[in-house]
């Protein structure tokens, strides 16, 4: 301890991240490739501050153990000043009338927001075991978004699991990435053709949408560039996480519990409605026997009905309800323009700054000497233009540059260019070139689905406030894991058993003709 305060060493809690993102955000190359894409997009392309776009997700833990704490008050005892910290934590008494058998229950919020300090309405995503891998709803409830405003918005997206998938991805470009880049356009007074640029996390989930025809001539009719960072960077490439767009929220989250929202009864009964009417869809004549039969929970409607529902888990919708307004409380508690803004500042995206970009990047700028650092700049330009034309950089380029790969120890001799996608470095989705080389290589399952007609989708609105709306098509078909085998086939498919070894009666029966065992099965019952 003395040692320590006479030299300044401290003592703190240290995360651990992943071996895979201890080397992304090592490596020089990784840090070029994300400096080069924006450096086209905000220098080169001169995209305006308010069209740099970023999405990503978190999740909140609500209800169950996130729902425990609560004000309560306490006697200290006669000439004690206060409570003993050292003893044990306050504690109360459960709620009879709750189920507290679930420790946790989670929500997904997906947050799309620009440089110049908004943000697209928020969403957030809920699981349900009901729904097959393929399915996805979205609910537009009025109400529960970020502004105070009588028509703010939120969307609730319902999937089988909250990582999302293909449907839903497409719906966010179509429905909220789209429709938030014209909106913007419209309140500046922009002209039409203004490009913008957009960044996302770059899972392979997310970008088999990038792919499809009509999503893409959408992008392109709009303008909109899209690109990843490079893989396993995240948190310090995505300006959400890069910046307190999410540590402040999730911060703010944990002093709030459902006893400050449940005064809020018209949103608590606007969100009711809402899981009444998946519920309602859960069994609706547009699921067929099948898809019901693949529920895996499944409730009697009474004892002498035959007849199955599927339905939510009541403890589930109880926290999610809850859980919704405790999150919605915590973004408008701390979303700011001016964080939003601080966040992209903190990333180098805008105003573009290669210091920044090679300081986050941890071990690179310690790495690199005065005349590397040079050699960078003046480069950019350069580098630019191929990432225009080939929409990433080939690592012969780098090579070209005299920068090593840190990644040649644990590569096993695999180039980074004949990586998946997602786990490439800096990639522009939208360039041409890239999209032309990459549909060739898309596996088996990423065909893409043909668009519907616009007549075809349909749309119901509640009469509430709570608003359903179909699953928006078309979709890069997702692969199919399990294959359902009818019963009798089951049945002949399961190998024979193994005579049994043992000795006595149990042995000859084993080994005795049919009538012997009929036989000896009758007198053993």
């Amino acid at each position: 301890m003395r040692f320590d305060k006479k030299t300044g060493v401290q003592t703190g809690i240290g995360a651990r991240p992943t071996a895979a993102r201890m080397r992304a955000t090592a490596s020089i190359r990784n840090a070029i490739s994300f400096a080069t894409m924006n450096y086209l997009m905000v220098e080169k392309m001169k995209i305006l501050q308010a069209l740099i776009l970023n999405a990503d997700a978190t999740q909140f833990a609500v209800g169950g153990t996130a729902d425990d704490k609560i004000i309560v008050k306490y006697v200290v005892p006669a000439g004690q000043k206060k409570r003993n910290t050292g003893k044990e934590s306050l504690k109360a008494a459960p709620d009879s009338n709750e189920d507290n058998s679930l420790t946790k229950f989670f929500i997904k919020y997906m947050l799309l927001m620009s440089a110049g300090g908004f943000q697209a309405p928020p969403v957030y995503m809920l699981a349900d075991d009901n729904m097959n891998d393929d399915e996805f709803r979205w609910y537009e409830v009025r109400g529960l978004g970020i502004g105070t405003h009588l028509n703010n918005l939120g969307y609730v997206v319902i999937t089988k699991s909250r990582c999302g998938n293909t449907k839903f991805y497409a719906w966010f470009v179509e429905q909220i990435l789209v429709k938030f880049v014209q909106e913007i356009i419209s309140f500046y007074k922009l002209p039409e053709t203004s490009a913008s640029w957009f960044q996302l996390d770059g899972e392979a989930v997310q970008l088999y949408p990038y792919f499809n025809e009509r999503l893409c001539q959408l992008l392109k009719d709009n303008h909109i560039h899209v690109g990843k960072p490079p893989a396993s960077t995240t948190a310090i490439t995505q300006p959400c996480d890069v910046g307190c767009c999410f540590k402040g929220p999730k911060t703010q989250a944990k002093k709030i519990n459902k006893h400050s929202v449940k005064t809020n009864t018209f949103m608590l009964q606007r969100l009711t409605d809402l899981f009444k009417q998946h519920n309602a869809w859960l069994n609706s004549d547009e699921r067929s026997a099948e898809v019901r039969a693949q529920g895996r929970k499944k409730k009697r409607l009474c004892k002498n009905d035959n007849k199955d529902t599927i339905e939510m888990n009541a403890s589930h919708v109880a926290y999610a309800k809850f859980g919704l307004l405790r999150v919605q409380m915590a973004l408008q508690l701390c979303m700011k323009q001016t964080m939003i803004r601080e966040s992209f500042a903190k990333s180098g995206i805008f105003p573009f700054n290669l210091d920044v970009i090679l300081t986050n990047f941890s071990k690179c700028q310690k790495n690199l000497t005065t005349n590397d650092l040079l050699s960078i700049k003046r480069s950019l330009p350069e580098l630019a233009t191929v990432m225009e034309e080939q929409g990433e950089l080939p690592e012969a380029r780098l090579s070209a540059l005299g920068i090593k790969s840190s990644e040649e120890t644990w590569r096993k001799n695999k180039s980074p260019d004949d990586l998946v996608l997602s786990r490439r470095r800096g990639v522009i989705i939208t360039n041409e070139a890239l999209q032309q080389k990459e549909r060739a290589k898309l596996p088996a399952h990423a065909i893409i689905a043909t668009p519907p007609n616009e007549d075809e989708e349909e749309e119901a609105h509640d009469e509430g406030a709570a608003a359903l709306v179909d699953i928006v098509p078309p979709v890069i078909v997702p692969p199919v894991i399990d294959t359902i085998v009818p019963a009798a086939a089951a049945v002949a498919a399961t190998p024979a058993e193994e005579p049994l070894t043992g000795c006595g009666r149990k042995r000859r029966a084993c080994a005795a003709p049919e009538a012997i065992k009929a036989k000896l099965n009758k007198r053993d019952k």
